[in-house]
């Protein structure tokens, strides 16, 4: 799909579906991540990897048009900040050459 028709999809979603409905489906969609994801860590990740790849595909799909919804841009420079945040907690936490080393997640330390 082309730029120019995904963000013709955005705008025709929240046309005609409306943005309220679009907020409640936000909602609807973002409760259904957070169930697959307890299910999941409950399962101690074993069971539901599908349910949660399918949820982050709903929320993927619906997040572009709450940007929409609240201002594409505005969402953008809050992004561009968090990130900018992340990354200096990174450096700040594991140094300068972060990005660079492996972490093994399971004990914490770097490979």
């Amino acid at each position: 799909m082309t730029k120019e028709a995904y963000e013709s999809l955005i705008e025709n979603a929240i046309h005609y579906y409306g943005k309220v409905h679009q907020q409640v489906k936000a909602i609807e969609e973002l409760g259904e991540l957070i169930t697959a994801l307890s299910r999941h860590l409950n399962s101690n990740g074993t069971v539901y990897a599908d349910a949660v790849r399918e949820e982050i595909a709903d929320v993927a799909i619906i997040l572009p048009q709450l940007a929409r919804i609240f201002g594409s841009t505005e969402v953008d420079e809050f992004v561009e900040k968090k990130i900018s945040r992340l990354h200096n907690r990174l450096k700040t936490e594991f140094g300068e050459n972060y990005a660079t080393e492996k972490r093994d997640f399971e004990t914490g330390s770097f490979r």
